[in-house]
């Protein structure tokens, strides 16, 4: 069956998988019946007892960070366009601005006077993205890929034919022969550092999911690219893919934790293995006799 993708009327549907061109952010995260790459990450990683009280009691909240606020920023940067994102940024007069970098109480109603809309941003912060931006906005590789883009931030869904579990996605871009990305990272040199990155956040499992759910909407997904932008200066920023041995992997992994959770789902059965059996702790090398001793007396000393 041939997708339609002019995002009118109702949802297209592929041979294999729903495409969504107009559905909000807001709708698409409050889907419960549909799960996500955080989420199936979030068991890999967390393990089945988080994964319960995060995603079905909902007793831990989500969480939010600095970095992941700048990296929303950005985000928008990339979707709505340079000179949009700038109108929209508010810098906060550095007379409100108090030496520790908090707003002071006499700049609240300069504050409360803005748009809700409004970005705010303190002048140290400004100076900031525009270096970081104009870095981004330099690279020829975000450039081709922007200007090729065909869609921003839609959704897929996919019944896993693997598991049976009903999977979901939202790729922030796509062109009709790449799935694309923009990462944010605090390392200052990302050709050399971004891979602890791809490690410990699973943006290999993100990639081979991405595209395993493009390719299954009818997308020609060759690769999926992660533009990545340096927070720190001098900003770097350059494009990257990740090697397909590591790609294999973490496609597998995807599967493994797709019927891992449809299992789970269906038997109520939120247990980890270590949970029965006796478990021998790890210690560092630091608790060794020599190692501890030195350490004591190092604190003793303190």
């Amino acid at each position: 069956m041939q997708t339609s993708r002019n995002g009118e009327g109702s949802p297209p549907v592929c041979t294999q998988a729903t495409l969504r061109f107009d559905e909000t952010n807001e709708a698409y995260h409050s889907d419960a019946d549909w799960w996500s790459k955080t989420q199936l990450w979030g068991l890999r990683t967390k393990g089945p007892l988080w994964f319960r009280e995060r995603y079905l009691t909902k007793t831990i909240p989500p969480t939010e960070s600095d970095a992941m606020a700048k990296g929303s920023l950005i985000h928008l940067w990339a979707e709505i366009g340079d000179e949009a994102w700038w109108s929209r940024v508010a810098v906060i007069p550095a007379e409100f601005v108090g030496a520790n970098g908090a707003v002071l109480k006499k700049g609240d109603d300069w504050v409360a006077s803005q748009s809700p809309d409004a970005i705010l941003l303190k002048p140290k912060e400004a100076d900031a993205y525009r270096a970081q931006l104009s870095m981004i906005g330099s690279n020829a590789i975000f450039r081709m890929l922007t200007a090729s883009t065909e869609h921003r931030e839609f959704s897929i869904r996919w019944k896993c034919p693997d598991s049976g579990l009903n999977v979901r996605c939202r790729p922030d871009a796509a062109t009709e022969s790449y799935v694309w990305d923009l990462k944010t990272t605090r390392d200052q040199q990302p050709l050399k550092m971004f891979h602890k990155a791809v490690h410990d956040y699973g943006y290999g499992f993100q990639a081979a999911m991405y595209t395993k759910l493009a390719r299954a909407a009818g997308f020609d997904a060759k690769q999926f690219v992660f533009v990545v932008s340096s927070t720190v200066a001098p900003y770097e920023c350059h494009a990257v893919v990740l090697p397909e041995e590591y790609l294999a992997m973490s496609e597998r992994h995807v599967i493994e934790t797709c019927r891992d959770l449809h299992s789970r789902l269906a038997l109520d059965d939120w247990s980890a293995p270590e949970d029965d059996q006796l478990t021998e702790l790890f210690m560092p090398n630091w608790t060794k006799e020599n190692e501890y001793e030195t350490r004591l007396g190092t604190d003793r000393r303190e």
